[in-house]
């Protein structure tokens, strides 16, 4: 059986709720989920020894961009919603942060093979329409070696 096609355009239309101050349907990530998530990955990064000065790529990116840079990282973030990248470069300037933000899906990841150290995918494998060329782009332009940060709930109605 296959999935529906996702239909993102409610994320087009909302790239802004993303930092919002008050409370929305976008906070409980912002504010609950990422930073217990990026303490976790802070910490396997640290284990590997590459704590400060590696090459991270997010793929669907935004809030967890900025924490990998507030880290230390080259952070690169990539969106397919123009809309979010423009957003994202906004707040990223305004809090004094350097992430090379640029406009690309994760099936055809807009940047060369063996480019990261570490790539992080959170919250997007339920929104993209073909998992396995995603992962594969990934594993492209990972490093050997390299780490694949990802969590994702069940593609479902509610998710």
């Amino acid at each position: 059986m296959t999935a529906p096609r996702v239909d993102n355009d409610l994320y087009r239309r909302l790239g802004h709720a993303w930092w919002d101050d008050d409370v929305g349907e976008f906070s409980t990530i912002r504010f609950f989920v990422n930073p217990v998530r990026y303490g976790y990955f802070e910490r396997v990064l640290t284990q590997h020894g590459w704590k400060n000065a590696v090459d991270i790529l997010d793929v669907g990116c935004g809030i967890l961009a900025e924490e990998f840079a507030r880290g230390g990282a080259r952070v690169t973030g990539i969106d397919p919603a123009p809309e979010t990248i423009t957003t994202a470069r906004v707040h990223a300037a305004a809090a004094g942060l350097s992430i090379d933000y640029r406009v690309g899906a994760g099936e055809h990841i807009p940047l060369p093979a063996a480019a990261f150290d570490v790539v992080a995918c959170c919250d997007v494998l339920e929104h993209v329409d073909d998992v396995d060329r995603v992962i594969a782009e990934i594993a492209r332009v990972l490093r050997p070696g390299g780490l694949f940060f990802y969590d994702t709930i069940n593609r479902t109605f509610m998710s």
